[in-house]
């Protein structure tokens, strides 16, 4: 398919129009999109003037006086948005990060670039302005061509296409057969749908722990319990006096509360039902684990045997 010289024209204004407004959203568009937006839309304007350099040429080589007021017109229109284009990417240039200028000496330069795009955007509007003052006839007879192309192919489209007469409805052995692949299609929903919900209902029972490469956690058992606390209390206990912190871990309502002893300090008294909890293997309380993770746990370890919500290991069995 062949473009026309003025098809393209047309094009390549339409695309220029689109990007040099589109330069100033430059939040949308972000700062290094926005710069080399810019060199894109400063290049087609080149190429875009390039197009039009015959008739450049000839109201150049004439004197405004004797030039009619549309060309006139048109003439110095252009000359300021070729100046305005100008500004903005010189300006632009020397206030990019490609440049790395400090920012002291780009506020001026900024302050120019903002206002050389706004006056060339006024430009831009006053010139289509021009434009659909003189030609408000070409104008208006293409909007009538396209609206005419577009009720033209709307009509085509919703003509209503030729209905083929409908078949007869199957009988004997053929409605059978229809009857008995719908019941097989119902049935094959009833099952996929009874194996979705009992697949994919929820539970408050935690999973099971699956087994993970490495060296497995000892198993607590009523033996190493016991072999536990008779090595805690059969060594002696410091007298001196320590800190005694709370512990910053966050604890769930259902545990007993915990305190830390630091400095060799005894841990107190623990209330009826409660058990103090120690960092080191002397306190009255000896874990397997420091952490007491919830699930799945940092170790992929977990096991929760009380239903708390905590794991079996960083808990006290002492």
């Amino acid at each position: 398919m062949e473009i026309g010289k003025k098809k393209w024209n047309r094009i390549v204004a339409a695309v220029l129009l689109a990007g040099f407004v589109l330069t100033f959203f430059i939040d949308e568009t972000g700062l290094v999109t926005h710069q080399w937006l810019g060199v894109g839309v400063t290049a087609l304007a080149l190429y875009h003037m390039l197009l039009h350099r015959q008739w450049c040429k000839a109201v150049m080589n004439k004197s405004v006086s004797n030039l009619p007021l549309k060309t006139c017109s048109y003439g110095i229109v252009d000359a300021a948005l070729l100046l305005g284009f100008a500004v903005v990417l010189t300006t632009g240039l020397i206030i990019s990060t490609w440049l790395q200028l400090s920012p002291n000496s780009i506020v001026f330069w900024s302050d120019v670039h903002t206002v050389s795009s706004y006056a060339t955007l006024l430009l831009v509007t006053v010139k289509l302005v021009i434009k659909l003052g003189f030609g408000k006839n070409k104008v208006i007879n293409s909007l009538q061509g396209i609206f005419q192309r577009s009720i033209d192919f709307c009509a085509a489209v919703l003509q209503k296409p030729t209905v083929p007469a409908l078949a007869a409805e199957p009988t004997g052995a053929s409605a059978f057969l229809s009857r008995r692949k719908f019941i097989s299609l119902i049935g094959m929903a009833c099952i996929t749908t009874y194996l979705a919900v009992n697949y994919f209902r929820f539970t408050d029972e935690y999973p099971e722990a699956t087994e993970s490469p490495g060296q497995p956690l000892p198993e607590i058992t009523a033996e190493t319990i016991k072999n536990e606390t008779s090595v805690a209390t059969a060594k002696p206990k410091s007298n001196t006096t320590g800190t005694v912190q709370k512990s910053l871990a966050p604890v769930p309502a259902s545990s007993p509360s915990r305190e830390i002893v630091t400095g060799g300090t005894k841990a107190p008294p623990a209330a009826p039902g409660q058990t103090a909890v120690s960092t080191n293997a002397t306190g009255s309380c000896t874990t397997l684990c420091g952490r007491s993770c919830t699930y799945p746990g940092e170790c992929r370890r977990y096991t929760d045997r009380n239903g708390n919500g905590r794991c079996d290991f960083g808990e006290c069995y002492s």
